[in-house]
């Protein structure tokens, strides 16, 4: 029995989760592409809320195998050992998953399995992703995967197209952009269509395309009244759908080019069968789809090279490449003894050592990424502390750079968590422990005022959502998710409303970071509007004070709108100063209400 068991893969699979969780985690706190901050109020919302709010990644199937691995675990000591512990959960599982799928679906040795996860590491999003708590983390096996299940799509067993369809909604489930690991198999299928005798290539089509959408229904069952607003987080894609509305408002000349359209790409594809059937081609679907599966993994490789020659930050980098990480998954179908870095006898020594070389240098960057990053977190927690002790509250400008323990669940719960009841309003029912301490310290609603009144209410967004609230064939699930998206876009009162727990007579400190960035460290963009530059010069002149100099024209015009609307229109009293803030420069607002 023991023959069977390959003990240096299970210590691997074990060994790195613990090295980069226990002994070198990252610092979730250090927050520059905000993903976790996502996941993290997602999850928390599907334990209070039995349906998660952020639905543009969308991330599902994170969401719920966390929710479910945190039912079965109970309650964790902090958010920070909560947040730790997925992170242990996901990368044994997203592990365990690529070896399983490539030992047993495609014969791999375990040097094959090595040089992946070495491969993973080298690779930037790769690098970034792999202990976070995001779909990088899970993304990598499913493109393992659904690389390998595409192989044998021309076998006659109905269980790899259903289970290929499966896998599929689940990438997509979890990114949307997974959905491009489909190009080789589609383009293989297709010409076997054409060229193949054998006519279970259809069958096979089909197989895929119902166990996909099947399995797509219930995976995105929660948020199924929100997906028709996906287009409108893409701009280019929402400039498209304009265009084809505007296009059919005249309807003959939509019919003539719909109609011109159909008849051109039916003599293309009659072209096209044509050349297959009369070319001397020899039709062989795996050889086909190896080469399609090379072609896109090479694709990618070949731009993110490209990204770095250009000069292009780590972080836009690892950004744009994240959305190819499962693609990755490819390069397993070519991990062969005949490849030259397999054919060494030295192979089993120096392949682990590549990858504990690898694992190292991650390793080295969380340590140090880990112990700056305290130090930063530390010098907010204590001067917030300081503040505190002047003020009833603390209110920080919402920023999605930062790093800070404390600000990680108030930006969660804030940007992501439900903006109508509070995460810590529900402390009793979060597995893990809350300061109390964040009950003082908010983050400002400053989306949310001057707007409007009734700005929202002829939107086609809100009318849509309002329609499916208000019907009797919505059910409670989703008329929740809807309560709370609509509540979204109701405007706030910067007298009544400034922050969530305010209340008539509260002492507030309101902070606006120099570049609107709660962290010291390199940011990735620096906001510069220069919109009415003169306006804001003149608004602080008898403070006796010139901002410009230290601090950017949005900072300055978002700061002072709000300090005349607080003293012109709500009575209130405003103390301007500047100074610094976790070694930030910061213009403070105290506010006496």
């Amino acid at each position: 029995m023991s023959k069977y068991i390959n003990y240096k893969l299970i210590f691997t699979v074990i060994a790195i989760p613990i090295v980069l969780v226990v002994l070198f985690p990252s610092p979730y706190f250090d927050v520059r592409i905000d993903y976790e901050p996502d996941y993290f109020a997602n999850i928390l919302s599907v334990l209070l809320n039995n349906h998660p709010v952020e639905y543009t990644h969308p991330g599902l199937t994170l969401t719920y195998l966390s929710a479910f691995f945190v039912r079965i675990v109970g309650f964790f000591e902090s958010q920070e050992s909560f947040i730790l512990s997925l992170r242990f959960f996901f990368i044994f599982l997203n592990l365990t998953i690529i070896s399983l799928s490539m030992s047993i679906l495609n014969r791999n040795s375990t040097e094959h399995v090595l040089l992946f996860f070495a491969i993973l590491f080298l690779y930037p999003s790769g690098f970034f992703y792999f202990d976070q708590l995001s779909p990088g983390v899970i993304l990598s096996s499913l493109g393992v995967l659904i690389a390998i299940l595409g192989t044998k799509l021309n076998e006659s067993k109905a269980i790899y197209p259903l289970s290929f369809g499966f896998v599929l909604a689940l990438g997509v489930a979890t990114k949307i952009p997974f959905i491009i690991v489909i190009i080789p198999a589609i383009f293989s299928m297709f010409v076997g269509f054409i060229k193949a005798e054998k006519g279970y290539f259809k069958v096979s089509f089909f197989l895929v395309l119902g166990s996909f959408i099947c399995s797509s229904i219930i995976l995105f069952y929660p948020i199924l009244p929100i997906i028709p607003l996906w287009p409108l987080n893409w701009p280019n894609i929402m400039i498209i759908i304009w265009s084809i509305i505007d296009f059919f408002q005249v309807p003959y000349k939509a019919f003539f080019y719909i109609i011109s359209s159909a008849i051109i790409l039916f003599f293309i594809l009659r072209k096209v069968r044509i050349f297959l059937n009369n070319s001397q081609y020899e039709y062989k679907y795996e050889s086909l789809y190896r080469t399609l599966s090379l072609i896109c993994v090479s694709v990618v490789f070949i731009v993110t090279i490209v990204d770095i020659v250009k000069g292009k930050s780590y972080i836009e980098i690892v950004h744009f490449s994240g959305h190819f990480l499962p693609t990755l998954g490819f390069l397993v179908l070519f991990f062969t003894d005949k490849l030259l870095i397999f054919k060494s006898s030295m192979a089993k020594y120096y392949i682990p050592f590549i990858l504990l070389l690898a694992l190292s240098f991650k390793s080295y960057t969380n340590f140090i990424n880990y112990q700056d990053s305290i130090i930063e977190d530390n010098k907010f927690s204590e001067n917030t502390q300081s503040l505190l002790e002047d003020s009833n509250d603390v209110v920080f400008y919402p920023s999605s750079e930062f790093t800070s323990k404390e600000y990680f669940f108030l930006w969660s719960d804030h940007r992501y968590g439900d903006s109508k009841a509070l995460f810590s309003d529900s402390r009793e029912s979060i597995p893990f422990s809350i300061d109390s301490k964040l009950e003082r310290i908010h983050i400002l609603n400053e989306k949310n005022f001057f707007i409007p009144e009734g700005y929202f209410e002829d939107k086609e967004t809100v009318i849509y959502m309002n329609y499916l609230h208000e019907s009797s064939y919505t059910g409670n699930l989703h008329k929740s998710l809807l309560n709370q998206w609509l509540y979204r876009h109701y405007r706030k009162d910067e007298c009544t409303e400034p922050y969530k727990g305010f209340s008539k007579g509260k002492n507030f400190i309101v902070i606006f970071p120099k570049n609107l960035e709660f962290s010291t460290k390199n940011s990735l963009y620096e906001l510069n509007n220069k919109e009415t530059s003169e306006r804001f010069m003149q608004a602080n002149a008898e403070l006796g004070y010139n901002p410009s100099k230290d601090f950017n024209p949005s900072e300055i015009y978002i700061s002072n709108k709000l300090m005349n609307a607080w003293v012109d229109k709500c009575n209130y009293k405003v103390n301007y100063s500047v100074g610094y803030f976790a070694g930030i420069k910061s213009i403070f607002l105290k506010v006496t209400t």
